[in-house]
C-alpha cells in the first residue's frame, strides 16, 4: 500500500491506495481539485481486503470543513436496500410473510380497494401505490405518520402486480410502516438494532442528532454552460468566459405527483421521474428494491 495525503493544495486528499490503484486515486484527486466534486470518500475492497480508502475535499460549500474519513453523506436509494432488507430479516423469522396482504398487518391499508395489496407488492414496486396521490413537501414526508395514512387511504392507481412503478419517495414511508406495525419499532430503530449495530456499520435512518457533526451539506451545483468545451478545470472555473457564477444552494424538495395518466401505464413525477411499466408475471418480491 501506498499512502499520499498530498494529492491537492486546494482539496486535501486522505487515505490509502494499493500500487495497482494509482490511476483511480489520481482521478479522484484530479475530480476534488477542479471542483467537479466538493468532497467525496471512495472505498474498493478486492477478496476482502481495501485496496482504496480515499477521503478528502469538503463537507460544506463554503469550504471551512474538510471531509474527513468519519464524515456522513446521504446514500440516496441505497436506503431502500436496506429498508428491504429490514423486511426480509422479519420474513426469515416468520414474522412477515410476503404472501399475506398488507392490510393483514396494516388494517387501514385496505381502504379504496387495497385489500389485494400483498406484502411483496411494496417490497417490488408493483403495489399501485407509488407516490402521494396530492402534493406532499418534505417536511409532510418526514412526519412518518401522517405520510402513512394518506397511502393507506388513497386507491391504488394500477391493480397490484400488474405494473411496476418506482417507489421513488415513498418506499421507507410503506416498509417502514409494516416494520413498525409488527415490531412496534420504527425503520430507523430497528435497522439500528438488527443490522446496523450487529454489523458494525456506521449507517443511519434517521441521524441522531448526536451525529449531526458529522454529516456533509448537501448542495446543488448550478453553472453556466461552458463556452467551449473540455470540461471543468481549476483554470475555467474562476474565468468569467467560463462560468461567471458558480452557486451552491440547498435543492427546494417538493415533488408534485400525477396520476392522470394510468391507462397507459404511465404515472409522472414533477420535479423527480418515476414511470410505471408492464409487469412480468415471473417477478420476486425485492427485485429491483434498489
Amino acid at each position: 500500500m501506498s499512502t499520499d495525503t498530498s494529492l491537492s493544495e486546494t482539496a486535501p486528499v486522505e487515505g490509502h491506495v494499493d500500487d495497482r490503484f494509482s490511476a483511480l486515486r489520481d482521478e479522484f484527486a484530479r475530480r476534488l481539485a477542479t471542483g467537479e466534486e466538493l468532497g467525496a470518500s471512495l472505498c474498493v475492497i478486492v477478496d476482502d481486503e481495501p485496496v482504496v480508502d480515499l477521503w478528502g475535499g469538503w463537507a460544506d460549500p463554503d469550504r471551512s470543513a474538510p471531509w474527513t474519513r468519519d464524515t456522513l453523506t446521504n446514500v440516496w436509494s441505497t436506503s431502500k436496500t436496506v429498508t428491504a432488507l429490514a423486511a426480509l430479516v422479519l420474513i426469515d423469522r416468520g414474522e412477515l410473510d410476503p404472501d399475506s396482504p398488507v392490510a393483514r398487518y396494516w388494517p387501514d391499508f385496505a381502504a379504496a380497494g387495497k385489500d389485494a395489496v400483498l406484502v411483496r407488492h411494496l417490497l417490488d414496486h408493483t403495489s399501485g401505490v407509488s407516490g402521494w396521490a396530492q402534493p406532499i413537501g418534505a417536511e409532510e414526508i418526514l412526519d412518518h405518520e401522517a405520510a402513512a395514512a394518506r397511502l393507506a387511504a388513497q386507491p391504488a392507481w394500477w391493480p397490484a402486480g400488474t405494473m411496476s412503478g418506482y417507489h421513488l419517495l415513498n418506499y421507507g414511508t410503506l416498509i417502514g410502516e409494516l416494520v413498525r406495525r409488527v415490531t412496534g419499532q420504527s425503520l430507523g430503530a430497528f435497522v439500528a438494532q438488527e443490522l446496523a449495530g450487529p454489523l458494525g456499520a456506521d449507517f443511519w435512518l434517521g441521524l441522531p442528532e448526536s451525529e449531526h457533526h458529522r454529516f456533509a451539506a448537501l448542495g446543488c451545483v448550478r453553472q453556466r454552460r461552458l463556452r467551449r468545451a473540455g470540461g471543468l478545470s481549476s483554470r475555467t472555473l474562476g474565468g468569467a468566459d467560463a462560468i461567471s457564477a458558480r452557486e451552491i444552494r440547498p435543492r427546494r424538495a417538493r415533488y408534485d405527483l400525477d396520476a392522470r395518466d394510468t391507462t397507459s401505464g404511465r404515472v409522472s413525477l414533477r420535479g423527480g421521474g418515476a414511470r410505471a411499466r408492464p409487469r412480468s408475471r415471473g417477478a420476486r418480491a425485492c427485485r429491483d428494491a434498489g
